[in-house]
């Protein structure tokens, strides 16, 4: 739960490359950061839906040089954003190529050691899973 007794719904975590546990709270917007033996750390809520910048974390992931990259839905339609720590957007990216075709669902996200991010992807006319260099 959280600190002033409100419980969260878990809708992702992943650890970033200092061993830090990061988790996506669904009902509020927050990613919060934990210590691998479970101890709060920090974190950020994301932008109010009413500010121009909102964005609706999906799916997280942290790029090799650490930072955390999400995949969200924004005002525009789903996005690829990196953020600082603090949760501001350092980069923004639309989705690459047929998965931002209609009728394709993304559903997750992952960056390898070359800095390459995999984009998962369902539909009929875009299944798969395929990469690029941001």
């Amino acid at each position: 739960g959280l600190s002033d007794g409100r419980t969260f719904r878990l809708e992702e975590m992943v650890l970033d490359t200092r061993g830090r546990l990061w988790v996506h709270d669904g009902s509020y917007g927050h990613l919060l950061a934990y210590t691998r033996g479970g101890e709060p750390i920090g974190g950020f809520t994301a932008p109010d839906r009413t500010s121009p910048d909102s964005y609706q974390p999906e799916r997280l992931a942290f790029d090799p040089a650490g930072d955390l990259t999400l995949l969200a839905e924004t005002r525009v339609g789903k996005r690829i954003l990196t953020l600082d720590p603090a949760g501001a957007v350092l980069a923004r990216w639309d989705l690459p190529g047929p998965a931002a075709q209609s009728g394709c669902t993304t559903s997750a996200i992952a960056w390898d050691g070359r800095g390459r991010l995999y984009v998962a992807r369902s539909g009929a006319a875009c299944g798969g899973v395929g990469y690029y260099l941001p």
